[in-house]
């Protein structure tokens, strides 16, 4: 039987993730994961394409707190000679097809149709390897083997990088962190005033998550005010942007009585809204995309 996929269902199975992680006083991309250990690349990834998983699928893969990051579907397994261990579950991972749709013209002058191509949301299951027997699969890199990375250069690195053609930078002091789109500049306090350089970094990417919103660049922001459910959702995109920052630099992220203070209002905002995490997610994909090519916008045809 063909599997239905309805996407209001995906939505809920999705939000109530991360709800419940939330309820539990944990924040899923708050997490000391990392994209990186010494230097190699320990991203969640499918065993076979090697192809890393993005969106709201980094959090949920890594909220699962599996020690091989390699997943698959089931077909895979089978089909390159391994089996799933009796009594595994799988885990639901998301992906947007696009549809081809012919539609009328908004002005039906000529009675011409138009394609626009139309988003539907999908899902799959997925076995992380270790719940798989009898797969051939390369041996991964022992992450003990120091190869002298630098995750506090790396980040460095990596925002400077988007700065140079990005918002300015001050450190007004003080106690507040901000992104100003009036004039395209982030706000922070002094550098000393951060409890280690993890905190500062995540910090700084958060903000530079905002300022990817910027007219100049994906166009994002909309002035909300701040407690309206269109803030929340900014909010969740800043979060998401600055934690696949941090996990690409190898930066471990942690909560701290600040964060946590913010959790009752991603809860209120995701319940209003069961689309909230997925779609914030693919918008924090794109906006750590652009930062990663150094504030420069792909052309596309």
């Amino acid at each position: 039987m063909k599997r239905q996929h309805d996407p209001n269902k995906i939505y809920d199975i999705v939000t109530g993730q991360i709800l419940k992680a939330l309820e539990a006083g944990t924040v899923p991309w708050k997490q000391p994961w990392s994209n990186r250990i010494n230097g190699f690349t320990l991203a969640q990834h499918n065993a076979f394409s090697k192809r890393a998983y993005r969106g709201i699928n980094v959090f949920i893969l890594a909220a699962e707190k599996r020690s091989d990051p390699r997943w698959a579907t089931y077909n895979q397994i089978t089909k390159n000679g391994g089996n799933v261990k009796r009594g595994s579950k799988g885990t639901l991972v998301v992906f947007w097809k696009f549809l081809n749709v012919k539609k009328d013209k908004d002005d039906d002058t000529t009675g011409e149709k138009v394609t626009k191509r139309i988003p539907l949301l999908r899902y799959f299951n997925v076995f992380n390897v270790g719940d798989t027997e009898g797969l051939k699969l390369d041996p991964m890199q022992d992450p003990t083997d120091d190869d002298g990375f630098d995750a506090i250069a790396e980040a460095e690195a990596i925002a400077q990088g988007y700065l140079d053609n990005g918002p300015s930078i001050t450190f007004d002091g003080g106690g507040r962190a901000y992104y100003q789109k009036s004039n395209d500049s982030i706000h922070l306090p002094g550098r000393d005033q951060f409890e280690n350089p993890q905190g500062y970094y995540d910090t700084l990417f958060h903000e530079i998550g905002h300022s990817t919103g910027h007219s100049d660049r994906l166009d994002r922001l909309t002035g909300e005010r701040f407690g309206s459910h269109g803030y929340g959702r900014e909010e969740l995109v800043a979060e998401f942007t600055s934690a696949f920052l941090c996990s690409e630099a190898g930066i471990d992220q942690h909560v701290t009585g600040n964060q946590a203070a913010y959790i009752d209002n991603w809860k209120r905002t995701i319940k209003a809204d069961t689309r909230a995490v997925v779609i914030a997610a693919g918008k924090a994909q794109r906006a750590a995309d652009l930062v990663l090519a150094g504030g420069v916008m792909a052309i596309t045809a």
